[in-house]
Protein backbone atom coordinates (compact mmCIF):
# COMPACT_ATOMS: atom_id res chain seq x y z
CA UNK A 1 0.00 0.00 0.00
CA UNK A 2 1.59 3.22 -1.20
CA UNK A 3 0.40 5.48 1.56
CA UNK A 4 2.41 7.04 4.36
CA UNK A 5 1.37 8.35 7.74
CA UNK A 6 2.55 11.79 6.63
CA UNK A 7 -0.24 11.88 4.05
CA UNK A 8 -2.80 11.90 6.85
CA UNK A 9 -0.85 14.03 9.29
CA UNK A 10 -0.70 16.77 6.68
CA UNK A 11 -4.49 17.04 6.34
CA UNK A 12 -6.19 15.26 9.26
CA UNK A 13 -6.51 17.10 12.59
CA UNK A 14 -7.66 14.05 14.54
CA UNK A 15 -5.75 10.96 15.60
CA UNK A 16 -3.92 8.76 13.08
CA UNK A 17 -2.79 5.30 14.22
CA UNK A 18 -0.61 3.14 11.96
CA UNK A 19 -1.05 -0.65 12.26
CA UNK A 20 -3.76 -0.27 14.90
CA UNK A 21 -4.89 -3.44 16.68
CA UNK A 22 -8.61 -3.58 15.98
CA UNK A 23 -9.20 -5.88 18.95
CA UNK A 24 -8.79 -2.74 21.05
CA UNK A 25 -11.73 -1.14 19.24
CA UNK A 26 -14.33 -3.95 19.13
CA UNK A 27 -16.64 -5.21 21.88
CA UNK A 28 -15.70 -8.82 21.09
CA UNK A 29 -12.05 -7.88 21.75
CA UNK A 30 -10.87 -9.69 18.63
CA UNK A 31 -9.34 -8.46 15.39
CA UNK A 32 -5.94 -8.00 13.81
CA UNK A 33 -4.27 -4.87 12.51
CA UNK A 34 -5.55 -2.27 10.08
CA UNK A 35 -3.10 -0.21 8.03
CA UNK A 36 -4.52 3.09 9.27
CA UNK A 37 -7.08 3.88 11.94
CA UNK A 38 -8.41 7.43 11.79
CA UNK A 39 -10.23 8.98 14.75
CA UNK A 40 -11.55 12.18 13.15
CA UNK A 41 -11.81 15.43 15.05
CA UNK A 42 -14.65 16.75 12.91
CA UNK A 43 -16.65 16.24 9.73
CA UNK A 44 -13.89 17.76 7.60
CA UNK A 45 -11.49 15.04 8.78
CA UNK A 46 -13.95 12.43 7.55
CA UNK A 47 -14.31 14.19 4.21
CA UNK A 48 -10.54 14.44 3.77
CA UNK A 49 -10.03 10.76 4.63
CA UNK A 50 -12.73 9.73 2.15
CA UNK A 51 -10.97 11.79 -0.51
CA UNK A 52 -7.58 10.21 0.21
CA UNK A 53 -9.05 6.70 0.08
CA UNK A 54 -10.88 7.46 -3.16
CA UNK A 55 -7.86 9.05 -4.86
CA UNK A 56 -5.53 6.21 -3.81
CA UNK A 57 -8.13 3.47 -4.46
CA UNK A 58 -7.78 2.17 -0.90
CA UNK A 59 -10.52 0.20 0.91
CA UNK A 60 -12.23 2.21 3.65
CA UNK A 61 -14.52 1.15 6.48
CA UNK A 62 -16.56 3.09 9.05
CA UNK A 63 -17.04 1.89 12.63
CA UNK A 64 -18.52 3.32 15.80
CA UNK A 65 -18.13 1.57 19.14
CA UNK A 66 -17.09 -1.64 17.40
CA UNK A 67 -20.09 -3.73 18.38
CA UNK A 68 -21.64 -6.18 15.90
CA UNK A 69 -18.21 -6.52 14.31
CA UNK A 70 -16.29 -9.77 14.02
CA UNK A 71 -12.87 -8.83 12.66
CA UNK A 72 -10.42 -11.43 11.37
CA UNK A 73 -7.22 -11.99 13.35
CA UNK A 74 -5.45 -11.48 10.02
CA UNK A 75 -6.55 -7.88 10.14
CA UNK A 76 -7.90 -5.49 7.53
CA UNK A 77 -6.10 -3.83 4.64
CA UNK A 78 -6.92 -0.18 4.12
CA UNK A 79 -8.38 2.53 6.33
CA UNK A 80 -10.85 2.39 9.21
CA UNK A 81 -12.56 5.59 10.37
CA UNK A 82 -13.82 5.38 13.93
CA UNK A 83 -16.61 7.84 14.75
CA UNK A 84 -16.64 7.76 18.51
CA UNK A 85 -17.58 9.51 21.73
CA UNK A 86 -14.15 11.18 21.75
CA UNK A 87 -15.13 13.94 19.31
CA UNK A 88 -18.65 13.31 18.00
CA UNK A 89 -20.18 13.59 21.45
CA UNK A 90 -22.45 16.64 21.52
CA UNK A 91 -26.19 16.52 22.08
CA UNK A 92 -28.91 18.95 23.13
CA UNK A 93 -32.57 18.93 24.03
CA UNK A 94 -35.38 21.31 23.06
CA UNK A 95 -38.64 20.30 24.65
CA UNK A 96 -39.02 16.64 23.77
CA UNK A 97 -36.78 16.81 20.68
CA UNK A 98 -33.28 15.41 21.14
CA UNK A 99 -30.50 16.22 18.67
CA UNK A 100 -27.32 14.18 19.00
CA UNK A 101 -24.08 13.53 17.15
CA UNK A 102 -23.52 9.96 16.07
CA UNK A 103 -20.58 9.12 18.35
CA UNK A 104 -22.59 9.37 21.57
CA UNK A 105 -23.11 6.03 23.30
CA UNK A 106 -26.69 4.81 23.52
CA UNK A 107 -26.23 4.21 27.24
CA UNK A 108 -25.41 7.89 27.79
CA UNK A 109 -28.44 9.09 25.84
CA UNK A 110 -30.72 6.68 27.69
CA UNK A 111 -29.46 7.88 31.06
CA UNK A 112 -29.87 11.52 30.03
CA UNK A 113 -33.38 11.13 28.64
CA UNK A 114 -34.56 9.24 31.73
CA UNK A 115 -33.31 12.12 33.90
CA UNK A 116 -35.33 14.48 31.70
CA UNK A 117 -38.41 12.24 32.08
CA UNK A 118 -38.50 11.46 28.37
CA UNK A 119 -39.52 8.07 27.05
CA UNK A 120 -38.58 6.44 23.75
CA UNK A 121 -35.06 5.10 24.13
CA UNK A 122 -35.42 2.63 27.00
CA UNK A 123 -35.84 -0.41 24.72
CA UNK A 124 -32.27 0.22 23.53
CA UNK A 125 -30.85 -0.46 27.00
CA UNK A 126 -27.98 -2.93 26.88
CA UNK A 127 -27.07 -2.39 23.23
CA UNK A 128 -23.33 -1.61 23.44
CA UNK A 129 -23.11 0.82 20.57
CA UNK A 130 -23.16 4.42 19.42
CA UNK A 131 -26.15 6.30 18.09
CA UNK A 132 -24.69 6.30 14.58
CA UNK A 133 -24.20 2.54 14.52
CA UNK A 134 -27.67 1.96 15.91
CA UNK A 135 -29.25 4.17 13.24
CA UNK A 136 -27.29 2.60 10.40
CA UNK A 137 -28.54 -0.92 11.18
CA UNK A 138 -31.87 0.22 12.67
CA UNK A 139 -31.05 -1.40 15.99
CA UNK A 140 -33.69 -2.39 18.49
CA UNK A 141 -35.22 -5.16 20.54
CA UNK A 142 -38.57 -6.61 21.61
CA UNK A 143 -40.42 -5.27 18.59
CA UNK A 144 -38.89 -1.78 18.85
CA UNK A 145 -36.51 -0.19 16.33
CA UNK A 146 -34.70 3.12 16.70
CA UNK A 147 -36.26 4.38 13.46
CA UNK A 148 -39.55 4.68 15.36
CA UNK A 149 -38.25 7.74 17.23
CA UNK A 150 -36.17 9.27 14.43
CA UNK A 151 -37.25 12.43 12.65
CA UNK A 152 -34.21 13.48 10.61
CA UNK A 153 -30.65 12.24 10.05
CA UNK A 154 -27.62 14.16 8.81
CA UNK A 155 -25.50 11.95 6.56
CA UNK A 156 -22.35 12.16 4.45
CA UNK A 157 -22.06 10.28 1.16
CA UNK A 158 -18.93 8.64 -0.27
CA UNK A 159 -17.99 11.91 -2.01
CA UNK A 160 -18.07 13.90 1.22
CA UNK A 161 -21.37 15.66 0.52
CA UNK A 162 -23.47 16.32 3.65
CA UNK A 163 -27.24 16.59 3.73
CA UNK A 164 -30.12 16.28 6.19
CA UNK A 165 -32.56 13.54 5.25
CA UNK A 166 -36.06 12.79 6.53
CA UNK A 167 -36.26 9.27 7.95
CA UNK A 168 -38.90 8.28 5.37
CA UNK A 169 -36.28 8.67 2.64
CA UNK A 170 -33.91 6.16 4.21
CA UNK A 171 -35.96 2.99 3.81
CA UNK A 172 -35.70 1.70 7.35
CA UNK A 173 -36.63 -1.97 7.75
CA UNK A 174 -35.83 -4.77 10.17
CA UNK A 175 -32.15 -4.25 11.09
CA UNK A 176 -31.43 -2.46 7.84
CA UNK A 177 -31.58 0.93 6.11
CA UNK A 178 -30.47 2.75 2.98
CA UNK A 179 -27.71 4.26 5.11
CA UNK A 180 -26.20 0.79 5.19
CA UNK A 181 -27.06 -0.11 1.59
CA UNK A 182 -25.71 3.14 0.11
CA UNK A 183 -22.73 3.25 2.50
CA UNK A 184 -23.70 6.64 3.88
CA UNK A 185 -22.14 7.92 7.09
CA UNK A 186 -24.51 8.91 9.88
CA UNK A 187 -23.30 12.15 11.50
CA UNK A 188 -26.21 13.43 13.56
CA UNK A 189 -29.84 12.64 14.28
CA UNK A 190 -32.98 14.35 15.51
CA UNK A 191 -35.28 12.22 17.67
CA UNK A 192 -38.81 12.81 18.89
CA UNK A 193 -39.42 11.57 22.44
CA UNK A 194 -42.41 11.69 24.79
CA UNK A 195 -42.85 13.06 28.29
CA UNK A 196 -43.32 10.26 30.82
CA UNK A 197 -42.96 9.73 34.55
CA UNK A 198 -39.42 8.83 35.59
CA UNK A 199 -40.57 6.00 37.87
CA UNK A 200 -42.45 4.31 35.04
CA UNK A 201 -39.49 4.66 32.67
CA UNK A 202 -37.18 3.13 35.29
CA UNK A 203 -39.57 0.20 35.73
CA UNK A 204 -39.40 -0.42 31.98
CA UNK A 205 -35.60 -0.18 32.05
CA UNK A 206 -35.42 -2.68 34.89
CA UNK A 207 -37.61 -5.19 33.04
CA UNK A 208 -35.54 -4.86 29.88
CA UNK A 209 -32.27 -5.25 31.78
CA UNK A 210 -33.42 -8.34 33.69
CA UNK A 211 -34.49 -9.97 30.45
CA UNK A 212 -31.16 -9.21 28.79
CA UNK A 213 -29.19 -10.58 31.77
CA UNK A 214 -30.95 -13.92 31.31
CA UNK A 215 -30.11 -14.18 27.62
CA UNK A 216 -26.76 -12.41 27.13
CA UNK A 217 -23.28 -12.96 28.65
CA UNK A 218 -22.73 -9.59 30.34
CA UNK A 219 -19.59 -10.85 32.12
CA UNK A 220 -17.85 -11.54 28.79
CA UNK A 221 -17.00 -9.38 25.77
CA UNK A 222 -20.08 -9.37 23.55
CA UNK A 223 -22.11 -7.35 21.08
CA UNK A 224 -25.61 -7.91 22.39
CA UNK A 225 -27.89 -9.88 20.06
CA UNK A 226 -26.09 -11.45 17.09
CA UNK A 227 -28.67 -13.00 14.79
CA UNK A 228 -31.70 -11.53 13.08
CA UNK A 229 -35.00 -13.11 14.07
CA UNK A 230 -37.02 -14.72 11.25
CA UNK A 231 -40.73 -13.95 11.18
CA UNK A 232 -42.10 -17.08 12.87
CA UNK A 233 -39.47 -18.06 15.48
CA UNK A 234 -36.72 -16.24 17.38
CA UNK A 235 -33.15 -17.03 16.34
CA UNK A 236 -32.18 -18.10 19.87
CA UNK A 237 -34.98 -20.67 20.01
CA UNK A 238 -34.01 -22.10 16.61
CA UNK A 239 -30.34 -22.42 17.58
CA UNK A 240 -31.12 -24.14 20.88
CA UNK A 241 -33.62 -26.47 19.20
CA UNK A 242 -30.96 -27.51 16.68
CA UNK A 243 -28.85 -28.81 19.58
Amino acid sequence: MKLSEDTFLKFVKGKVIRDAELKNFTTFKVGGKVDFLIIPQDEEDIRVTLSIARDKDIPLYIIGNGSNLLVSDEGVRGIVIRISKINFNRFNLKGSVLKSESGVLLSKLISYTVDQELSGMESLLGIPGTLGGAITMNAGTNGFSISQILREIKVMDKNGKIKAVEKEELGFSYRSSKIMEKKLISLEAVMELKKFKRDLINESLKRNFEKRKKTQPYSYPNAGCIFKNPEEKQAGWLIESAG
